[in-house]
């Protein structure tokens, strides 16, 4: 796979050059008359309306002009135009300044808050759901934010507002054509049914082919077709009181990426029986140590597609992903003088299946011969009759859960210098997850069913290899409330308190091949609360300039680590996360507000941070949930726009992150099934006993990242025109704690995006490129597997050049 640094190909600055063509051609006075200052924008950061340059917290938010203009429509999008922010493929992994979550097991907590319509959600795949095609706004907030949301964000938040009921009609269309066989339909309707009743209604259509390629049927994979639909009605009782019903249906089936994995395969035969003082028990042949199914690659005809061209694969199947999502929420506002009461109450369904090759190998391609595996002297196919039994190996994943939440907020609107805002949270989850790894070939189960026997393990009768059920229901209560005190004209003091509890209760049943005697179940339950709080100055040094400091807390729950492939009874269970947060900023409007500028730099303070670490238990290296006692973080973040005439503007986002673990240590039992260890000393210390990780960074967090764009608009002929350009740059990040370049490192990339924009009363037409010099590269990798040697289904690549013209009409 490339990886192309920092260089800057020469076709992409040629492919940029169209972009000013326009510009170059016409004379001054065909443009048009543009802006004299650079627009305010509006937030709700503070849980009230603000000004973005008078919030003082460290936020990047995205209005929908600006989604639009960039064509910024899908997570990653969104990560390379805000500082230290980090998303992966898998959507589950958001990360915010080092603070993300190292664990998708139920029974850990999210390290950042997401908010849908004010609505806290786990399910980061509603970034990919409409393109942001009825998004009003995206809000990404730097730092703990427990003193003003219902969910303890200890590192940030992230809030997604759509376009709400408006007291005039509005419509709009979209029609998107692209490469890839890419096509969107999309539309929106907005306003007044009655005096006092309004709605809006949106729905999106979304399909494109496939970026992978299986290379025996031709079959295209991680592809994308996804359906949506949003009601949203408003009523007025009077002019103090109105209400707000939403409901919403996403429906999203897929053929996904089969992993982009591009080890070569390792083709030997295995025979070497470890040690009996390694501990591991399963030394049967054609295995690597301590593993517990065969080799799959053993005899394999052909080398990895995948190390020449990163977008093929081998599979034996076509692999399907579903998500399947329906959520309503009422929301109630009154109005009480200079006083207001909200309530907004929510329930959300979440259904999802996935099914996907696990040895990422074709059966028409094996070699796979039992007779060249020997006990002994004997070959195994002499012992069972069974010969060429190529394994047919696949991940199948399943989750059900549904969610409630209550969130009561009194809060005030005052002239005076004090005003606050104070609520009571309720947050329930029930939730069902599902793994397990099958063995599609009859004829390979027969023979593990066979050696299993002879060393008195168990096998399946159903095919499994691995299986995995578990359950957890989580109750969240919290109260709390934040004040600000304009104790003069430049000076303001605020205070947030906040107390929650976490309870958690919930079990898993798994089943290991040649693990334990069989089903092992287990059960957890317990409970933890935490009081926080957040003091922050502010001052107003002179029109639109500010300073702001902070200091606060932050706080994520215990937890578990459910079905882990062990045969113990024992569940993995950590203690809270908590951090102390320093925070000074800058923000401001210079030179007549044509330059907006916003800075700030941040200390971490952890204690107990959680983490994963590995463990070897009979001979098999195990993930396991626990803390690191201590660790920090420090960084800077700086977001700059500029009006450089009434024509041009341009912007920039830079982000430096330090992060380092100071007492942390583990075993990397992973590394002991790969490289050179992979043929058998799970003796060798790398192996058996913990290594100091004290000066490692963080997972998902690189040290560097960076954008810069810049955009036109000008009238030519009949129609008015815009332009934009944008470079992003996102640099070495480490996927694990190791920080092992070998198997954990995503080298740095970056990207070249451009657009061009014609509109003509109520009609636009917009042609946009991403990754202009079709460079794909590392997004998420997950360590190869201590039993097949791949890299995870997960492991992510970001997507090709992409193109497409949008036609839209918008009244």
């Amino acid at each position: 796979m490339k990886q192309h640094g920092n260089a800057l190909p020469r076709r992409a600055i040629w492919a940029n050059l169209w972009l000013l063509a326009p510009l170059l051609t016409n004379t001054p006075t065909a443009w048009s008359q543009g802006a004299s200052q650079l627009e305010e924008v509006i937030v709700t950061a503070n849980r009230r309306q603000s000004s973005l340059l008078d919030t003082p917290i460290a936020i990047s938010a995205f209005d929908a002009a600006t989604l639009g203009k960039f064509s910024i429509n899908s997570a990653q999008d969104l990560v390379a135009r805000t500082p230290s922010l980090s998303m992966t493929g898998t959507p589950s992994k958001v990360s915010i300044r080092g603070v993300g979550r190292p664990n998708n097991a139920l029974g850990s907590d999210p390290g950042v808050a997401l908010y849908s319509d004010g609505v806290y959600t786990t399910e980061a795949g509603l970034f990919e759901y409409t393109n942001m095609f009825d998004t009003d706004r995206v809000e990404v907030l730097r730092g703990p934010q427990g003193t003003l949301y219902g969910r303890n964000a200890v590192g940030g938040a992230i809030n997604i507002i759509s376009m709400g009921p408006t007291i005039t009609w509005k419509s709009k269309v979209n029609l998107e054509l692209g490469n890839y066989d890419y096509q969107a339909l999309q539309g929106l309707i907005s306003g007044p049914i009655t005096d006092q009743l309004s709605m809006v209604a949106a729905a999106s259509s979304i399909k494109r082919s496939g970026f992978q390629e299986e290379v025996t049927s031709g079959e295209d994979f991680d592809d994308k077709d996804t359906r949506y639909l949003r009601l949203s009605f408003k009523y007025h009782w009077n002019n103090l009181w109105y209400s707000r019903i939403q409901f919403s249906d996403v429906d999203l089936n897929r053929r996904p990426s089969n992993g982009y994995r591009t080890l070569p395969f390792n083709t030997d035969y295995l025979q070497i029986v470890p040690d009996a003082s390694s501990g591991a028990p399963l030394n049967l042949p054609g295995t690597f140590p301590g593993q517990n199914f065969v080799n799959f690659h053993q005899g394999y005809t052909k080398s990895n597609a995948a190390i020449s061209d990163e977008s093929k694969t081998q599979s034996d199947i076509i692999p399907v992903e579903s998500t399947d999502t329906r959520s309503v929420y009422l929301l109630n506002e009154i109005a009480l003088g200079n006083y207001r009461l909200k309530h907004l109450a929510s329930y959300y369904e979440y259904d999802y299946a996935k099914r996907v090759d696990n040895d990422a190998t074709n059966a028409a391609d094996a070699g796979f011969s039992w007779s060249e595996i020997f006990l002994g002297n004997t070959p195994v196919s002499a012992l069972t009759g069974i010969d060429h039994a190529p394994p047919m190996v696949t991940d199948n994943t399943a989750q059900e859960a549904n969610f409630t939440s209550q969130d009561l907020q009194f809060y005030s609107e005052l002239d005076g210098a004090i005003n606050f805002v104070s609520g009571l949270y309720y947050y329930r989850s029930d939730e069902e997850q599902f793994f397990a790894v099958r063995e599609d070939n009859d004829d390979v189960m027969a023979v593990y069913a066979f050696l299993g026997n002879l060393v008195g393990r168990n096998t399946s009768t159903e095919n499994w290899l691995y299986r995995g059920n578990s359950n957890l229901i989580t109750t969240t209560y919290a109260a709390y409330g934040q004040g600000t005190w304009d104790f003069s004209s430049q000076w303001r003091l605020t205070a947030g308190l906040r107390y929650s509890q976490d309870d958690k209760d919930g079990g898993d049943t798994t089943f290991v091949q040649w693990v334990g005697d069989g089903d092992i179940s287990r059960k957890a339950k317990d409970n933890w609360d935490s009081v926080d709080w957040r003091l922050g100055l502010d001052y107003t040094f002179m029109s639109g300039q500010m300073l702001y400091g902070s200091l606060a807390t932050g706080y994520r729950s215990g937890g578990f680590n459910f079905m882990k492939p062990t045969a113990s009874t024992d569940v993995d269970r950590v203690a809270p996360e908590d951090l102390l947060s320093l925070e000074l900023g800058y923000k401001g409007a210079l030179i007549d507000n044509r330059l907006q500028l916003a800075a700030a730099a941040y200390f971490y303070d952890y204690q107990d941070l959680q983490v994963i670490r590995q463990d070897v238990v009979n001979g098999v290296a195990l993930r396991s949930f626990s803390n690191a006692d201590e660790a920090h973080a420090y960084g800077i973040e700086v977001e700059a726009t500029a009006l450089l005439n009434q024509y041009l503007s341009a912007g920039a986002a830079w982000s430096w992150n330090q992060t380092s673990y100071d007492e942390f240590a583990s075993t990397d039992a992973n590394a002991c099934a790969l490289g050179p260890l992979a043929q058998g000393n799970s003796d060798d210390p790398l192996c058996t006993e913990k290594q100091n990780l004290e000066g490692n960074s963080f997972p998902l967090t690189p040290e560097h990242k960076f954008s810069l764009w810049a955009s036109a608009q000008w009238e030519w002929q009949w129609a008015q025109m815009s332009a934009s350009v944008s470079y992003m740059y996102v640099g070495d990040q480490y996927m694990s704690p190791f920080n092992l370049d070998e198997y954990d490192k995503v080298k740095a990339w970056d990207r070249w995006d451009s657009q061009l924009s014609a509109s003509y009363g109520p009609w636009s037409m917009t042609a946009f490129v991403k990754n202009i010099a079709d460079e794909r590269n590392w997004i998420f990798r997950e360590r190869p597997s201590s039993v097949t040697h791949n890299y995870g289904p997960g492991t992510q690549l970001s997507a090709p050049r992409t193109w497409g013209l949008r036609l839209s009409h918008e009244l």
